[in-house]
């Protein structure tokens, strides 16, 4: 038998010493003005929103269970930018100071929450939004679960009409989405009417947004609609519309965009032209799936618009044709030109047609930077007088639109706000008198580009050296080439080296690499293009030949990371057995020009 022995006693480690905390809390030294932009920013990016999160989730709630109604659903949580307010006192009193932070008010958000935030949003003109979000009536199969989206709708309906009969005088902006106050999953379709409720006097509305493509809206009481201040309405899919009402003739904004449905029905394009004959003040206009008729298509008749500074088309090649030769602005200076695929089929390629059609209403020779992206069917491009106005390609699905490269110039656009990086509707350029052309359109170059004062072009696509030289070979004036695939490269090197009496682009300055992988391509073959081996090698080789054979001292710039690239170059070359110093001093002279 083992006896026992005590244990030694061990001294304890000694304490470790407290760190030091940091002597400036940011919470506290923030500039009031500085803490207040963030606030507003981070509530144009992360809206509140309620979320189905159960008591026992990992969603905790951080706010008062008082705050959440019953009839909606127990286990739902308000979430978003509102969380600021409880980060500590300092910054609960500011935002709870700023009227306009809460001046952006959801219908979903229920009841008690609608409530508050019109509350502290008092005595600012608010915008009250009634678009369903995602998942708001979604069913599980759980028992009840029919009764509480029924409870949703019916407590939504209260909601609306309660705001609209207690705040009606301090509404600045009112969305109302045909889906909003109904459910599929009850059997309900979707609003074919709009509130009674909206019917009355509102006199700080500035924007109304109508979404519905069952709302046939033009028998209601429109005679009680009484909007003197209304400056922007939006129309999505609504079948009729009372174009003859006299608050119109104030706007300076206006959207309407047609549906699939929209053509042959009670919407009809003769009533839309005439009020906009009659709308004096109109400086922003974007028209998307318009139901124009062979019938309309006959008319001569133009449309003059002398204050429209901004337009936006979005419809089929016809449609874009017809409108374009019928629209009269003078004063124009911003255009979205954007062909959508037929219904049904394939449209045939117009993009000379409608790119020449759209030079009509701006003057070529003063736009000088050019960004063109060509994909397998479609060409899209922007093209701006001021360096300023230079910006992506945007397109949306329903344009075709086909990803052109990994880093390329085009994107699409966002779902949830659709039209925000149009610019016949961006709100936040300054008004100026530069001209600005987006145009994104089937088919392929077949005619000499006729931007003749174009200085810089940015170029993703590939296109054989004979196709870059008939597409390009007018813009004398081009001093700077930005490329933005690798697969663009040996096409663009092959045609400088071509030695005709036509040289291209004799202007010729600086040629970049303006895709982010450049350092890190493989330096290793990547195929055959126009019946060469295609590799970055090959590719610097072209140029050296196209720098000798013309004599032009344009430069070659490499970025981000030139230094890799000079360093992975001479690494192929070496394991290739291939002797080329004068690549690389090429390379590396042009770094520190």
């Amino acid at each position: 038998m083992i006896p026992l022995t005590r244990r030694p006693e061990v001294a304890p480690d000694p304490e470790p010493e407290p760190a030091e905390l940091p002597t400036d809390d940011l919470t506290k030294t923030l500039p009031v003005e500085l803490l207040s932009a963030i606030f507003h920013i981070s509530r144009d990016i992360d809206p509140a929103r309620l979320i189905d999160a159960p008591k026992n989730s990992s969603e905790q709630a951080i706010c008062r269970g008082s705050r959440i109604n019953a009839e909606l659903s127990p286990s739902w949580r308000l979430r978003g930018w509102f969380a600021v307010t409880h980060v500590c006192a300092r910054w609960r009193t500011l935002a709870l100071a700023r009227p306009t932070l809460w001046a952006i008010v959801y219908l979903n958000l229920g009841p008690s929450w609608v409530d508050t935030f019109i509350a502290r949003s008092d005595p600012v003109p608010f915008i009250f939004l009634t678009e369903a979000r995602k998942g708001q009536f979604s069913y599980s199969g759980a028992p009840g679960g029919l009764d509480i989206i029924q409870a949703v709708i019916d407590s939504s309906q209260r909601t609306f009409d309660k705001v609209l009969s207690e705040h009606a005088s301090r509404l600045l902006q009112l969305d109302i989405n045909d889906s909003l106050l109904t459910s599929d999953i009850l059997g309900l379709r979707p609003i074919e009417a709009l509130p009674k409720k909206i019917f009355q006097r509102l006199p700080a509305l500035q924007t109304l947004v109508l979404h519905g493509y069952d709302m046939s809206i033009e028998s209601q009481p429109w005679e009680s609609f009484d909007v003197p201040c209304l400056q922007k309405l939006i129309l999505s899919g609504i079948k009729s519309f009372p174009w003859e009402m006299p608050s119109l003739a104030g706007l300076s904004c206006l959207v309407v965009k047609g549906s699939i449905g929209a053509r042959g029905n009670n919407f009809q394009w003769s009533r839309l032209r005439d009020a906009l004959s009659r709308i004096s003040e109109l400086e922003q206009l974007h028209l998307e799936l318009m139901p124009i008729s062979i019938y309309d298509e006959i008319t001569k008749d133009k449309v003059t618009l002398p204050r429209l500074r901004r337009l936006g088309l979005r419809d089929q090649a016809h449609c874009l044709k017809f409108l374009l030769r019928i629209i009269d602005a003078p004063a124009l200076r911003g255009m979205d030109i954007s062909q959508c695929v037929a219904f049904g089929g394939t449209d045939t390629p117009h993009f000379d047609q409608i790119l020449s059609a759209s030079l009509m209403y701006l003057p070529s020779e003063s736009l000088t930077d050019l960004s063109i992206a060509i994909g397998h069917r479609r060409t899209s491009m922007r093209v701006c007088q001021s360096t300023l106005d230079v910006g992506l390609i945007y397109l949306s699905q329903s344009d075709g639109y086909d990803h052109i490269g990994q880093e390329a110039l085009v994107r699409g656009l966002d779902a949830t706000e659709p039209y925000k990086p149009l610019l016949s509707l961006d709100d936040s350029l300054p008004a100026s008198n530069s001209y600005v052309l987006n145009l994104s359109v089937t088919g392929a170059i077949r005619v000499p580009l006729p931007l003749s004062g174009v200085n810089t072009l940015r170029f993703d696509g590939i296109l054989s050296a004979q196709e870059i030289h008939d597409a390009f070979h007018t813009m004398l004036s081009v001093k700077h080439i930005r490329v933005y695939s690798h697969a663009s490269l040996p096409g663009m090197f092959s045609a400088l080296a071509i030695t005709t009496p036509t040289m291209l682009f004799p202007a010729l300055e600086s040629i970049a690499f303006a895709y982010g992988d450049a350092a890190s391509r493989q330096w290793i073959s990547s195929g055959s293009v126009e019946g060469f081996e295609s590799s970055p090698h090959l590719e610097l080789c072209n140029l050296v030949r196209a720098r000798a054979t013309s004599g032009r001292p344009f430069r070659c710039l490499y970025f981000p990371r030139s230094e890799s690239v000079i360093s992975a170059f001479e690494a192929y070359a070496s394991e290739a057995g291939q002797k080329c110093p004068d690549v690389v001093e090429l390379i590396k002279e042009d770094q520190v020009k």
